[in-house]
């Protein structure tokens, strides 16, 4: 039953309503206790928030500043008072009693006000600013955690959907278009204040408006390149900005926007990323100069380009030319963590710009080399380790071998290596081995989606196992290993002193004779994350060993066993495992698994009423059962949602589940 609002909720609504309509009604009410006034601020809209956020602000200076003038008038009062009191004999009155009435008639309060609680608004403006993050975006607050500032929060996501809407205006890609006249759509301004809605007259009706008040709020910004113009550098010219992600940058009028940004931001920046674009080697370089402008030092400490292709790569990286990219590169003192993902850089430029980094990020800790063929043999040849190659490339190796020390001490701190999808083989992976040994603190290694087969595996084995003390999180997945290389390699981390939290061996064919070894890995390792979808378990995978071990383990928290054909066996393991309440799982995706409905039926009516740990911790068990013939139809009788200690995630179409095979046919 739906309780009714109390009393004291009622009137704050309308106290708030009056301050929603009159800002000059908040010189009442900021007497009143500062829980009432909290809970006035829970239902203000923000552009009221926002206007008395700043009141609060402007009145906390001016009673510091007359507390200061106070204080020193009162110093210089109360020494002449006390001078008159010790002359005056047979006086009633004490020289406290007197200093008191005095400071609060210097104060103005003759003893019937007191000043704000400052720390408690504080406070409640916090909450207020969160709740309206909530409402707004309620998927996305919980990526947030400790200390958050939510009203900078606040405006910069709102300031993003601006942009955003902006972009899909037709009107932009006209030449005479002002980026600034653009005309925000109802969608976007409706949470702000209802009033405001369909007014064209509204102050912050337009992209200009929008910008000129809550740009000093922006920290983050994704930018398509149409919006790239100078026009918009001058409207967030009181932006902050520490992130930057620019997407499909193709052409030079885009390019001056671009650097302009960059520029005014230089000394703030952290973060730099372009997605899906095409540069020239001309470009590129004004890209380079602009974040890096005295040429010297820059303090960017993360760079990214993912899926953007270089052309004319012969005036970015000329080696006898200190070109502005090349400049960029060299200053990178600061740089933590480089990405290269899907480009077309040429094989000698390769070597060039690790060579470059290599040297002068002196803090790198993370390099992504993702999506381009053959990048390891030349990553390996920078560093001088590439020994299977060095017939086809020695000259290549000569000129740009590093200095066995320099290698050795960025290898030391290196604490991420991702190598998905670069065709690395047996062959390749010889020659990484060699570089593990010198990585000790690697924490995160995924060479997942690159044809090592069992040759290659076997060979990583002992160092997985023995080398790389501190691996967290290790992905295998897609390497075309069989049964017989993941029996070893499991066997090999249950002997080891393994820290592992997360493992993938999703997309390879292993079949149900790995159980026995990843039942024994799982008693022994500390794992928290662990997906083996898609390995062809089948029934028969879902043995007793692997029950008993997923109902005992006290440290798995998330499994992925999906698409693994698993029927009605796998639907009384997974009943078995929640309704004995002893597991720290709290997600399973058991997906595309061919389980019927009266298998689906059969897990509810086990869990139904079971009583588990995470249960009794307060959170449930997201239980994914999507894309499985029964699903469809379970949710049509009602069977979805809270089940249990489970929130069950069901089919909401039949469609889904028509993609599901049913047997081993492409």
């Amino acid at each position: 039953m739906h309780t009714p609002p109390s009393l004291l909720h009622l009137c704050q609504r309308v106290l708030a309503n009056f301050l929603n309509s009159d800002l000059d009604y908040w010189k009442v009410f900021k007497d009143l206790p500062p829980d009432v006034i909290n809970g006035i601020l829970l239902h203000l809209p923000p552009i009221t928030l926002y206007a008395l956020n700043r009141e609060f602000l402007l009145y906390s200076r001016e009673w510091r500043d007359s507390e200061l003038a106070c204080t020193a008038e009162l110093s210089s009062e109360i020494g002449r008072e006390h001078t008159e009191i010790v002359g005056e004999e047979g006086s009633s009155d004490s020289s406290s009693n007197r200093s008191a009435r005095l400071c609060r008639r210097k104060r103005g309060h003759n003893g019937s006000s007191r000043p704000l609680d400052f720390s408690a608004l504080k406070l409640g403006m916090s909450a207020a600013w969160k709740s309206l993050y909530i409402k707004r975006w309620p998927t996305c607050a919980d990526r947030y955690h400790g200390a958050v500032d939510w009203q900078q929060l606040y405006w910069e996501t709102h300031l993003q959907c601006c942009l955003n809407a902006a972009s899909e205006e037709p009107s932009i890609s006209t030449l005479d278009c002002q980026i600034g006249d653009i005309v925000m759509p109802n969608d976007v301004l409706k949470n702000l204040n209802s009033e405001i809605i369909g007014n064209e007259e509204s102050t912050f009706s337009t992209l200009r408006a929008n910008c000129v008040y809550f740009g000093c709020f922006v920290r983050k910004l994704r930018l398509y390149s149409i919006l790239c113009s100078p026009k918009l550098v001058i409207l967030l010219k009181h932006a902050r900005l520490h992130s930057v992600t620019f997407c499909n940058v193709r052409i030079k009028s885009e390019l001056t926007g671009i650097c302009q940004l960059l520029t005014a931001n230089a000394s703030t920046l952290r973060s730099v990323e372009f997605y899906r674009s095409k540069f020239s080697g001309e470009t590129l370089n004004k890209i380079g100069k602009a974040m890096c402008p005295t040429g010297t030092r820059h303090y960017i400490q993360h760079f990214a380009l993912i899926s953007s292709r270089v052309f004319d790569q012969a005036n970015l990286f000329a080696v006898n030319s200190s070109t502005d990219f090349l400049q960029f590169l060299t200053a990178a003192r600061s740089l933590r963590s480089l990405i290269l993902c899907d480009n077309s850089l040429e094989q000698e430029n390769v070597v060039l710009i690790l060579k470059v980094i290599l040297q002068h990020a002196k803090n790198i800790c993370s390099v992504q080399l993702v999506d381009n063929e053959m990048f390891l043999t030349y990553f390996l040849l920078t560093l001088g380790l590439g020994e299977a190659f060095t017939r086809s490339f020695s000259s290549c190796m000569t000129a740009n071998k590093l200095a066995q020390s320099e290698t050795t001490r960025v290898f030391k701190r290196l604490s991420a290596l991702d190598l998905r999808s670069n065709i690395l083989d047996s062959e390749a992976i010889g020659s990484l081995t060699k570089c593990l040994t010198k990585m000790p603190s690697l924490q995160q290694l995924d060479v997942s989606d690159n044809p090592l087969e069992d040759a290659g595996i076997r060979l990583l084995v002992p160092y997985i196992s023995n080398s790389l003390t501190a691996l967290k999180e290790l992905s295998l997945a897609s390497c075309q290993m069989t049964a017989t290389s993941a029996i070893v390699m499991l066997n090999a981390l249950s002997n080891s002193q393994t820290t592992l939290r997360r493992l993938s061996l999703a997309g390879n064919s292993l079949g149900s004779t790995v159980v026995q070894s990843l039942a024994q890995f799982l008693r022994k390792c500390p794992l928290e994350n662990l997906d083996v979808s898609d390995i062809d378990l089948g029934p028969t995978g879902c043995s007793d060993v692997l029950k008993e071990t997923l109902i005992t383990n006290g440290t798995l928290l998330h499994i992925d066993i999906s698409k693994n054909r698993i029927c009605g066996l796998g639907a009384v393991m997974l009943a078995s495992i929640i309704s004995a309440g002893t597991s720290r799982l709290t997600s399973i995706n058991a997906s595309a698994n061919l389980l019927s409905s009266e298998s689906i039926q059969h897990i509810a009516k086990n869990i139904q009423n079971s009583k588990t740990y995470v249960e009794s911790t307060g959170r449930s068990i997201s239980l994914d059962l999507r894309n499985n013939p029964g699903s469809f139809l379970c949710k049509l009788a009602g069977l979805h949602g809270r089940v249990g200690a489970c929130t069950v995630l069901l089919s909401d179409s039949s469609c889904e589940t028509h993609s599901v095979l049913h047997d081993d046919d492409p």
